[in-house]
């Protein structure tokens, strides 16, 4: 078990540092309205991402392989995955490129992107996302057979065309369009290698299977429903500051904060692969004891990748903003502040992934629904009279909060399913602590030295070993007092 997973960590924490490291360099080669249009693209990734089903084909591949019919009705399930997306992709690529040019046009008074290249480049932002939601669905069939270190280094292959080679062809072309046609290439790649590695481990299938399989899709029609309704709430409360920044901002303004979203997003790369691993035994698990030992082990790692990145983000952010953009073409305030709040923000989010993947692999998804739709209602008029009173700050501020309730009233929530509040007072209280605990030190710290590039990496790289050094103490800590307990190093 520890091999594969320091297999899959290191892929995905090679895809994560390509991602850090070209994204702020090719937004300095291309300047801060190109960057304005590649935040776009994620945000609009998430929006389509609406759709996606990798998770549900993770969760029905794992149930459904161990049953005694075995892997034909996995196979089954995939080839009627397949047909779906196809259709998907082909349908919503179509729609962008033909929507691309009008986009385009209504933007131009914010921009100082001519339409010759920003229509071309809204068009291939659509395309990607569409390609990248039917990898999506290859990569859930390849993890639900429990083959995550193949999925993982098929990643890192697209990952390798996706940044570093795109951080060269910048150098050579520096054209926005350029970049975003390596990225089609990237996605097409991913998809493509993906496929082949199920085929290679599923049988070949008759067209009446894949009726069966379409079946047991629609069987699940209600708990389709219901995942799709939380992805759009999920999108709602990760995105909705993102569209209120992008009607209020200039392109390069938004640029500046789009750049830093782009960055802290790294967190869910990194946390990706844990959650792949975790999904899986969660799904499967024989009783509800052997859940909870799961579900503990999947936050005590998930708190020890996020916690030091929060803390950096948020006590050394002047010095960040400086390393992102030392040629001081973006807005160093901007920068800054969006490094604060979305920083810390985002890492609190990818905690809530880990309690929402229980709700998910139990196929209780009534209360976390619940939970999220009152969350995302206070949060919506919040965000957007917090902007228009306090402009950036107050946008940060209420994304923040609102990560910071919904995490702590999922918390609560997992008592519906045998979850002890003894069990959960790390979730609860961690978090509360992490925030406070960054803030004062911030307070008492001041703004770090970031005067040049030396002085900015020196801050950075400080802030971030203390922080590690305290997380690691505390995970031994925790390892520690655990260590008569039946958790076991199978969950680690």
């Amino acid at each position: 078990m520890r091999r594969p997973l320091a297999i899959i960590v290191f892929a995905q924490a090679a895809g994560a540092v390509m991602s850090l490291l070209s994204v702020p360099f090719c937004a300095q080669i291309l300047g801060p309205e190109a960057a304005g249009i590649l935040g776009l693209s994620a945000s609009f990734q998430i929006v389509v991402f609406l759709l996606d089903g990798c998770n549900t084909v993770t969760r029905m591949v794992a149930l459904h392989s161990t049953q005694t019919a075995g892997t034909r009705l996995a196979a089954a399930l995939v080839a009627y995955a397949e047909r779906v997306y196809l259709k998907i992709a082909a349908f919503g690529s179509i729609v962008c490129i033909l929507g691309a040019l009008p986009l385009a046009q209504l933007l131009e008074s914010r921009s100082e992107l001519p339409v010759s290249v920003m229509g071309p480049a809204l068009a291939l932002v659509g395309a990607n996302a569409f390609l990248k939601l039917l990898a999506s669905q290859y990569r859930g069939g390849v993890v639900g057979l429990q083959a995550q270190v193949t999925a993982n280094m098929v990643a890192l292959g697209a990952n390798t065309v996706r940044f570093p080679l795109a951080v060269l062809a910048t150098l050579l072309i520096p054209d926005l369009r350029f970049l975003l046609v390596l990225q089609t290439v990237s996605f097409l790649l991913e998809a493509a290698l993906l496929r082949r590695a199920l085929q290679s481990r599923l049988p070949r299938i008759s067209a009446g299977e894949i009726a069966t399989g379409g079946k047991l899709w629609f069987e699940q029609g209600r708990f389709l429903a219901i995942t799709v309704g939380l992805a759009t709430l999920g999108a709602a409360a990760s995105q909705a500051d993102k569209f209120f920044l992008a009607a209020k901002l200039n392109l390069a303004d938004f640029g500046a904060v789009s750049l830093v979203t782009l960055l802290s997003a790294g967190l869910f790369v990194l946390a990706t692969p844990i959650h792949q691993i975790f999904l899986p035994r969660l799904a499967t698990a024989k009783d509800t004891s052997e859940r909870q030992r799961t579900q503990i082990a999947l936050l005590t790692v998930l708190w020890c990748f996020c916690w030091p990145v929060m803390a950096t983000a948020a006590m050394a952010a002047e010095p960040l903003a400086r390393l992102v953009s030392p040629s001081g073409s973006f807005n160093q305030a901007l920068l800054a502040e969006a490094f604060v709040y979305w920083g810390v923000g985002n890492g609190l989010a990818v905690i809530s992934t880990g309690l929402y993947l229980t709700f998910f692999a139990t196929g209780n998804l009534r209360r976390y629904a619940l939970v999220q739709g009152v969350v995302l209602m206070v949060y919506l008029p919040a965000a957007w009279v917090s902007l228009e009173t306090y402009g950036v700050s107050g946008a940060g501020i209420a994304f923040l909060a609102c990560q910071l309730v919904l995490l702590i009233l999922l918390g609560f929530a997992m008592r519906t399913l045998g979850f002890s509040l003894p069990r959960l007072a790390p979730v609860l209280i961690l978090p509360t602590f992490a925030i406070a605990g960054v803030w004062i030190g911030r307070a008492a710290a001041g703004p770090l030295p970031a005067a040049s590039l030396a002085e900015a990496f020196s801050s950075v790289a400080v802030v971030f070993l203390l922080s590690l050094g305290v997380c690691i103490s505390g995970f031994l800590y925790w390892a520690r007092s655990k260590s008569a307990s039946p958790v076991g190093a199978s969950h680690l």
